[in-house]
């Protein structure tokens, strides 16, 4: 068993939403965006934008230039990182804007952080589901299933 973001067309796989997340501007509280309740892509594509290598994380940066092209728009790609948790610490310093999925306030609440809605973006949501192959799982895996599901954690 597995929580990942992405599982594609693996016929031996079986999958669960756990949840779904939406991609949302993610900038410093300071920032002159904050104030917005929602961007559209034109307004941040000059941002310094920070993003994960593609070699980290590929789809979450596959989905984020999809995001740009799809609506004509090249990104202002400030900073290239390997760790997803460099980009919050960098917008928490103030020194770029990232679009990332949004898990809540809970999980940022010691940063000075605040996410907006993008306006005008086919295709934002951002799955995390639970994976396991077919034929086999093991008794502790299946425990954690059914766990999940008697406790509404399965969407």
């Amino acid at each position: 068993v597995l929580f990942t973001e992405y599982i594609k067309d693996m016929p031996d796989v079986r999958t669960q939403l756990i949840m779904r997340e939406h991609f949302k501007l993610c900038v410093n509280s300071q920032h002159p965006l904050a104030k917005e309740d929602t961007v559209t892509l034109e307004q941040i594509k000059d941002e310094p934008l920070i993003i994960s290598k593609r070699s980290a994380a590929p789809f979450y940066y596959d989905r984020i230039m999809k995001m740009f092209t799809q609506n004509g728009l090249q990104p202002n790609i400030h900073q290239e990182v390997d760790q997803m948790s460099d980009i919050f610490r960098m917008i928490n310093i103030g020194i770029g804007v990232g679009i990332l999925s949004f898990s809540g306030d809970s999980y940022y609440k010691n940063m000075d952080l605040h996410f907006i809605d993008i306006d005008g973006v086919r295709n934002k949501t951002h799955d995390k589901v639970l994976a396991w192959c077919d034929g086999y799982i093991s008794s502790t895996a299946s425990r954690l299933i059914k766990s999940l599901a008697a406790h509404g954690k399965f969407e």
